[in-house]
């Protein structure tokens, strides 16, 4: 059977979802200097996490891991450089 034919209907209006924030509190890896864990404590659909640094002129190397069960090897989903400093226009 060959395709002859194809339709498409434009959807209405994009209906974006409620996002509803959850704090997460880290706690320090044994054994590896400044490193912490956060356990979201459930699977859960993600789509923008937040980290908020503890003092300003912070900069931190950080990636993020995911894992569907904890027997799972971990897997790496994001990495990226995170900073909270002072900005020239902030001082004046």
């Amino acid at each position: 059977m060959q395709l002859s034919a194809i339709g498409a209907e434009l959807a209405g209006t994009r209906v974006e979802a409620a996002l509803s924030w959850q704090t997460i509190t880290g706690s320090a890896v044994a054994d590896k200097a400044g490193e912490f864990e956060f356990d979201l404590g459930a699977q859960l659909p993600l789509q923008r996490v937040r980290i908020e640094l503890p003092q300003m002129n912070t900069l931190v190397q950080a990636v993020l891991f995911s894992r569907a069960k904890e027997t799972d090897s971990w897997r790496e989903v994001s990495h990226s450089t995170l900073y909270n400093c002072i900005t020239r226009a902030g001082l004046e």
